[in-house]
């Protein structure tokens, strides 16, 4: 036998195992999902932090107002007439 027709036999063997783990991973996966129990209707809701430190800051800028180091704004492209 050769070399390559014996690789291509044990390629093929490998191929089949690999195809039959993956369809029993997916099988398996399927049932746990599918088999698991929802959380109990009286479980509490997650808590909410309302705290000032949890809120979010207003973060815009001045209007107008500009970092001097910042690139300048890309120039507005209009229609062409032609």
């Amino acid at each position: 036998m050769e070399p390559n027709e014996r690789v291509m036999r044990v390629m093929t063997h490998v191929n089949i195992g690999a195809a039959l783990a993956v369809s029993a991973w997916v099988v398996w996966s399927g049932l746990q999902v599918g088999l698991s129990r929802p959380a109990p209707p009286d479980a509490a809701p997650p808590r909410i932090d309302t705290s000032d430190a949890a809120r979010p800051q207003d973060c815009r800028c001045a209007a107008g107002a500009r970092d001097a180091a910042a690139p300048p704004p890309p120039a507005r492209r209009t229609a062409r007439t032609t």
